[in-house]
C-alpha cells in the first residue's frame, strides 16, 4: 500500500539522515511516498533494477542472498542506496519480518539530493561501514552454526553418506535412489526388554549405548555405513554409498570383531555383577536400492529391497538355531577362502515372505573330520533320508548336530508330506 502521506522521520534514530539540513529533509520527504507492508511481503527482489531507496520508519526487514538470510534492518535503517548510486541490479531480496512502514524515494530524486548535500554522502559511507560490520558478524555466526551442524550430522551418518548428501544439490537427486550390490548386516543386542524390569532407565540406556559404540566403531573400521538404530538393533550396509570390492567379507569381519569385543565387554560386566545380553546377527549380499526416503522437507538415508528383508529374517532365525550368526548363500559365495574355511552350511530353507530357498551358513569352529561328517549328514537330510540323517547327526557332538537330529525326528513324523529338499520357516 502506497500513499503520499507526509510524515517526518526522526533524525536521531537515523544516522544516515542525522546531519541533513532542514531543507534537505523537507525535499527528501516531499518527493517520497509512504509504503505500508505486512509480515512476509517482499518489496525488493534480487536481480531487479535499482529504481528506488527505502527508509524504514518502523518494523524489521530480512535481507536474503540466494535465499539465505545474511542480515536484518529495523527502524532507522536504509535499504537499496548502493544499488541506486552505482546503477547496479539489486544484490539481495528484502522481505518484511513484521508489519513495516517505509519511506520510498525514487532513484533520480535521491541522486539529486545527494549531489546537493555533501554531508549526505559522508553519512552514506558511515552507514555502509556499519552494514559491512553487521554482515560480517552474521557470517561468522552462520559459519559457527554450519560447523556445529556438520559435527552433529557427522555423528548421525557415516562420512561417506555425508559426502553423498552434500554432493546432491537438490532433494530430488537423493530421493531418486540408486541400485547397488551390497552386503547388509543386522546386529541385534537381545535382552534389553527383560533388563528394563531390573535396571533403571539411565543404566539401561548407558548399557545400550556402550554396546552400540562398539558396533559403530567396527562398522566404521570396515568402511560400512550404519543406516539405522532400531531400538537395540543395528542395520549396517557395506558397499554403498561407497562401493567396496569385498563388501561381504567386510560385513563378516565386522561381525567377528564386534562379537569378540562385545564378549570381552560382557565378561567385564559379569565380573562386576552387571546384566549381560545375548547377541544375534544376519548377513546377506545382493542388489538393493540405496538413497533417501521421505520428502523434500525431511529426508532419511536408507536401503530397501528383498535382500535387506532377507538379512533381517536371517537374524531372526538365530533365535531358532543354536548360533549367533547366520549368513546367506549369496554372501558365502562372495567370501574369500579364509572365511569360507571357517563357514559351515547348516541347513537350506525358505524364510517368511520369500519363495526362493537359500543355504544357511554360520561361523563354527569344528574339526575337519566333524565338519565332513556334518556335511554328509546334511546331504542325507536334504535328500529326504531323515532316518539315516538322524543317525548320522547323532554321531556328531555339539548343539547344532543335536538340533538337526531333532529336526530329522520331526520330519519323520511328517513323512507323508512332500519334501522339496529344504525346510520352510514361517517365523520372522
Amino acid at each position: 500500500m502506497t500513499d503520499k502521506t507526509i510524515f517526518r522521520l526522526n533524525p536521531a534514530k537515523n544516522p544516515f539522515l542525522g546531519n541533513l539540513p532542514e531543507e534537505a529533509m523537507e525535499d527528501l520527504i516531499g518527493c517520497a511516498k509512504v509504503q505500508r507492508l505486512r509480515e512476509g511481503d517482499v518489496f525488493i527482489h534480487e536481480g531487479e533494477p535499482s529504481d528506488s531507496i527505502f527508509f524504514i520508519n518502523y518494523g524489521e526487514v530480512i535481507i536474503l542472498k540466494g535465499g539465505v538470510e545474511i542480515d536484518r534492518q529495523s527502524a532507522g535503517g536504509v535499504i537499496g542506496e548502493m544499488g541506486v548510486l552505482t546503477k547496479a541490479l539489486r544484490s539481495a531480496t528484502i522481505q518484511c519480518a513484521a508489519d513495516v512502514e517505509l519511506l520510498r524515494v525514487e532513484a533520480a530524486d535521491f541522486i539529486r539530493i545527494v549531489d546537493s548535500q555533501p554531508a549526505m554522502l559522508r553519512n552514506l559511507v558511515i552507514d555502509q561501514l556499519r552494514k559491512v560490520t553487521t554482515s560480517q558478524d552474521v557470517r561468522v555466526n552462520q559459519g559457527k552454526q554450519i560447523v556445529e551442524a556438520k559435527e552433529i550430522f557427522g555423528r548421525l551418518v557415516s562420512p561417506e553418506v555425508y559426502e553423498r548428501v552434500i554432493s546432491k544439490r537438490k532433494p530430488e537427486e537423493m530421493l531418486s535412489g540408486t541400485l547397488e550390490d551390497a552386503a547388509v548386516l543386522f546386529f541385534d543386542i537381545r535382552g534389553f526388554s527383560n533388563a528394563s524390569e531390573k535396571m533403571g532407565p539411565q543404566p539401561l540406556l548407558k548399557a545400550l549405548n556402550d554396546h552400540l559404540a562398539i558396533i559403530n566403531a567396527r562398522v566404521a573400521k570396515h568402511r560400512g555405513t550404519i543406516v539405522n538404530f532400531i531400538g537395540d538393533a543395528v542395520l549396517a550396509v557395506f558397499g554403498c554409498p561407497v562401493p567396496l570390492p569385498d563388501a561381504a567379507a567386510a560385513a563378516v569381519r565386522c561381525y567377528l570383531e564386534a562379537r569378540e569385543e562385545l564378549c570381552a565387554f560382557h565378561q567385564h560386566r559379569e565380573a562386576t555383577g552387571e546384566h549381560c545380553f545375548d547377541l544375534g546377527a544376519g548377513i546377506n549380499f545382493g542388489g538393493l536400492v540405496s538413497g533417501a526416503i521421505g520428502s523434500k522437507e525431511r529426508l532419511s538415508y536408507s536401503v530397501l529391497g528383498d535382500e535387506v528383508n532377507l538379512a533381517a529374517r536371517l537374524e531372526g532365525l538365530t533365535r531358532q538355531y543354536p548360533t549367533e550368526v547366520i549368513f546367506s548363500e549369496s554372501c558365502y559365495d562372495q567370501l574369500p577362502q579364509d572365511l569360507k574355511q571357517q563357514s559351515l552350511l547348516m541347513d537350506r530353507c525358505t524364510v517368511k515372505g520369500r519363495k526362493s530357498p537359500t543355504g544357511l551358513y554360520t561361523l563354527l569352529a569344528m574339526p575337519d573330520p566333524e565338519k565332513a561328517a556334518y556335511d554328509e549328514a546334511l546331504n542325507k537330510y536334504l535328500g529326504g533320508d531323515f532316518l539315516a540323517a538322524e543317525s548320522a547327526f547323532n554321531e556328531i557332538p555339539g548343539p547344532l548336530s543335536a538340533y538337526m537330529r531333532r529336526r530329522c525326528g520331526q520330519l519323520q513324523v511328517e513323512q507323508g508330506q512332500f519334501w522339496p529338499g529344504y525346510y520352510s520357516w514361517e517365523v520372522k
